[in-house]
């Protein structure tokens, strides 16, 4: 097998990065580092303030109240609420 499979440990430690630099790192120049966690933050928010509007409108609109919660598309849309979260909140700022 060639030292590039992904599931065998690395020889040499030269070309290893910290995971805040690797998962939060822009390619492009003009956006640095602070402004694409900004935007990540922002687009958590909006995506939490949509969510409390959308269950919000469930919640008048239909008759049986007590399964939404269960309904898929709410479930799918809180999972990506929770994941733009968790991005967000473990690649923010570093201390």
């Amino acid at each position: 097998m060639s030292a590039s499979t992904a599931l065998l440990p690395k020889t040499s430690k030269k070309d290893d990065h910290p995971i805040f630099l690797r998962v939060c790192h822009s390619p492009w120049i003009s956006i640095s580092q602070r402004v694409l966690v900004t935007a990540r933050g922002l687009i958590a928010i909006y995506m939490t303030v949509v969510f409390a509007m959308l269950i919000y409108y469930d919640v008048e609109k239909a008759e049986h109240g007590w399964l939404i919660p269960f309904e898929l598309p709410n479930i799918i849309y809180l999972l990506q609420v929770m994941y733009t979260w968790m991005t967000f909140v473990s690649l923010g700022y570093p201390i």
